[in-house]
């Protein structure tokens, strides 16, 4: 199957919904809705990672993620994917459908060579935290950013009041956790508050980020070398949320604390950190955690029974967390 060649342009997740989208167009030939698409080709795949998968690009027309993107190849060489320019030099076509009442805007990057890790080693999360530092570090110092203040967040509000992509009520998503996990959760958003207050949101804290560079997602492997693919997420964040957001997956198992090291050890080869940011690790990986729970019980009040057990075991293990973290 010609499908095949393409297995490794995708992480696991997104060649799941891609693959859905093809049969969902040659079943169901555009008559049903995603629910139905679901239940005529793949039920065990999600509808609200397939909702995701074809939702409409999350910021303004403003083509900053690609900019920065072309950037960080032409400026600091780093191994991000590339956009390929139209013809006017734009990085971004818009694309209208007819009976969709707003535009979508499309572009091309080249192919990025590489796979995703079944079982990462330590070595891979060292190279990760290497590769980070510097993409940190350009980041900072790229001027472009400093006025730009349009795009999304992950910020207290960014994390706690809901991504308007759910389609709830800011805040509303509170409402939905189970009655034991509202006070530690709380906690976390208070202390979480507590802490960017002090903090502010200075370039040596706070600045465009990737926000979920994790080995079980986004980030390949070229003979050795990491490489990040699907900037769709990024954002304006915390230095040290984006650390803790790329190594979340880890959290619950016996070699998260090796992990952590190591992309620790990585991170400190190119890039230096105060003291005080490095020990906020544990409360910048709990706000991980509640934002993307309230997300996922926000999507499963609106479509019940949508989240898949992958989902459902994530959930669960950083609730642990968060409830472990706040009885200590």
């Amino acid at each position: 199957m010609r499908l095949e060649l393409f297995r490794s342009c995708f992480s696991r997740r997104q060649r799941k919904y891609f693959v859905t989208v093809l049969l969902g167009l040659v079943e169901c030939e555009g008559r049903r809705t995603l629910r139905g698409l679901l239940q005529a080709v793949w039920e065990q795949v999600s509808l609200s990672g397939l909702s995701r998968f074809l939702g409409r690009w999350p910021w303004s027309p403003l083509d900053l993620v690609h900019v920065w993107l072309a950037a960080m190849r032409r400026e600091a060489g780093l191994p991000v994917p590339e956009p390929v320019p139209r013809l006017n030099g734009g990085l971004l076509t818009p694309l209208s459908i007819p009976g969709i009442p707003e535009a979508r805007h499309c572009a091309l990057l080249r192919w990025v060579k590489g796979r995703l890790l079944e079982n990462g080693r330590l070595e891979h999360y060292r190279a990760q935290g290497r590769l980070m530092a510097r993409m940190h570090n350009f980041t900072q110092q790229w001027q472009q950013l400093a006025s730009d203040q349009t795009k999304r967040h992950y910020n207290w509000n960014g994390l706690f009041m809901n991504h308007p992509e759910i389609g709830l009520p800011p805040g509303k998503s509170w409402e939905y956790l189970p009655a034991d996990w509202g006070a530690p959760f709380e906690s976390v958003a208070r202390q979480f508050r507590q802490l960017i207050d002090a903090w502010g949101t200075g370039p040596e804290v706070y600045g465009l980020i990737h926000a979920d560079m994790g080995l079980d997602a986004n980030l390949l492997f070229w003979r050795g070398q990491p490489r990040p693919i699907d900037f769709d997420g990024s954002g304006f964040g915390y230095w040290m949320y984006d650390l803790a957001a790329a190594i979340a997956h880890c959290i619950g198992t016996a070699d998260y604390p090796r992990v952590r090291d190591a992309l620790f050890a990585g991170y400190a080869e190119h890039r230096s950190l105060p003291d005080g940011q490095f020990a906020q690790w544990d409360l910048f990986t709990a706000a991980f955690y509640v934002y993307y729970i309230l997300w996922m019980v926000g999507v499963a009040h609106l479509h019940p029974g949508c989240l898949d057990q992958d989902q459902e075991e994530a959930m669960y293990r950083g609730a642990a967390f968060i409830i472990g973290r706040d009885a200590r």
